[in-house]
């Protein structure tokens, strides 16, 4: 019986084995592995995975570090807040900045931090209008404070011969006080953007003589070429840019000549010919703008090395 019970089984299982034999057969062809990546493309994927974690930890980093001097630069109360769990309310100390600022609001200009209690001179992030992300930019806060630096020369370290694009976007050092930067038409022209600025020049030449010239209604329009030097190119001339005439009677943005007097078939130094004369490149040069509104304790020479 036990024998008849196993071959039934057997004769049972038979079609099945075949209907198997057929699905395999058939999907087989569709079931085939993928191909391995080469060595090289393997390669390659990992490092794009790694550098989007390096970009998130770099991100990541930046907003700690500015999450960290925000607490440092503020005045922030305590609070007891009660956290609620599945098992337990927890009481935490929960950290809420005063009305003088927060994390998610960013100041203006560097007039709105000066009146916000920041003396410092340095780098702050702003936001002058609210449909532009932030950037970075260098606050006089000497000089009866609030000054926002957009230029600067003290050292010849960075080259002005620059595109047109560079001059939109910006392009130097934004890390120490001694670095040269020109911080762009763009964002100039988005701190110009209500109108109402004053701008301030410091000057400083070889013998270490100061000299400053304040506009007081400072403006910037479009990037169309309205120079009148019909014959030839102010900015190829002069190696830089610049608001040029036929091509300038000052010149901020020239070739930064060591110890003063240079000579050059063009006058195309760092040069303002009212004080030093076009033959003169200056030691030290910074632009700077605030709201004529702003009203400072005193004002002097600037911040000069």
């Amino acid at each position: 019986m036990h024998q008849t019970m196993t071959n039934r089984l057997c004769q049972m299982n038979i079609p099945m084995i075949q209907l198997l034999l057929l699905v395999f057969l058939f999907l087989g062809p569709f079931c085939s592995p993928a191909p391995r990546l080469s060595k090289k493309e393997e390669c390659l994927l990992e490092n794009s995975k790694l550098q989007k974690k390096l970009k998130m930890l770099q991100d990541l980093f930046q907003l700690c570090e500015f999450q960290l001097k925000d607490l440092l630069g503020n005045n922030y109360h305590r609070r007891k807040s009660n956290v609620f769990s599945a098992r337990k309310a927890v009481s935490l100390d929960m950290f809420f900045p005063t009305t003088s600022g927060s994390l998610l609001v960013y100041d203006q200009d560097c007039a709105m931090l000066f009146n916000r209690g920041k003396r410092e001179s340095g780098y702050y992030r702003i936001k002058p209008r609210q449909d532009r992300e932030p950037f970075l930019v260098y606050c006089d806060m000497s000089d009866g404070g609030g000054w926002t630096v957009i230029q600067r020369r003290c050292n010849g370290k960075e080259n002005f011969y620059r595109e047109w694009l560079d001059y939109k976007e910006g392009f130097g050092q934004l890390q120490g006080k001694d670095d040269e930067y020109w911080l762009g038409n763009d964002k100039i022209y988005d701190l110009l953007f209500n109108g109402g600025i004053s701008l301030k020049i410091d000057l400083m030449d070889w013998q270490g003589e100061r000299r400053y010239a304040i506009y007081d209604d400072f403006q910037i329009r479009n990037e169309t070429d309205h120079d009148r030097f019909l014959t030839g190119n102010c900015a190829e001339e002069n190696k830089c840019g610049w608001w040029f005439n036929r091509c300038h009677a000052a010149n901020l943005n020239g070739r930064y000549y060591k110890k003063g007097t240079y000579s050059s078939p063009f006058d195309n130094g760092v040069v303002w010919s009212t004080w030093r004369g076009l033959w003169y490149s200056l030691k030290y040069t910074a632009m700077k703008i605030r709201f004529q509104s702003f009203l400072d304790g005193e004002s002097g020479n600037g911040e000069i090395n």
